[in-house]
């Protein structure tokens, strides 16, 4: 059985959370675990199949840089503390400035990855232990406007 997570954040019309799909089934069927999408209104749905191998989600952070503000002067916290290893990332950033991800403590912030605008095309394959505090600043302007979604998969 596999676990799979659609995220559509509020301001593109979704909801505040994930929606969690778990489950099997026939792509195309009505039944718990199948995902069918639909292309047009009234249209055909268009069944996707997916296989998750070796890899589950660990860690999911959204964050509304209308609410929370990223600036070149200080890292903000997305996670405390990893609750498990983390071996790759995949970033959606709507704001439209390169960012810079970061791994430790405050004051003691490591530089791990630079974030172009939007985000990753293929995710980062990026180690980071679990017990580790993962840190979000602005590569070159203030953002106060756009999305952070990020997935890390152990």
């Amino acid at each position: 059985m596999a676990t799979f997570y659609a995220i559509y954040p509020p301001s593109l019309g979704g909801a505040s959370s994930p929606t969690v799909v778990t489950g099997s089934g026939t792509a195309g069927s009505p039944a718990p675990g199948v995902v069918t999408v639909q292309g047009i209104t009234g249209g055909t749905p268009l069944p996707v199949a997916a296989t998750l191998v070796g890899q589950s989600a660990s860690w999911l952070e959204s964050l509304d840089y209308g609410v929370t503000p990223i600036t070149t002067l200080a890292y903000v916290q997305l996670n405390p503390s990893t609750a498990t290893n983390i071996n790759y990332l995949s970033i959606f950033d709507s704001s439209g400035n390169p960012m810079i991800l970061a791994v430790g403590a405050p004051g003691s912030e490591v530089d791990h990855l630079y974030v172009p605008p939007g985000g990753s095309v293929g995710g980062y394959n990026l180690y980071i232990p679990a017990g580790s505090r993962i840190s979000y600043k602005a590569l070159l302007v203030d953002s106060t406007s756009g999305n952070l979604i990020i997935t890390g998969l152990n």
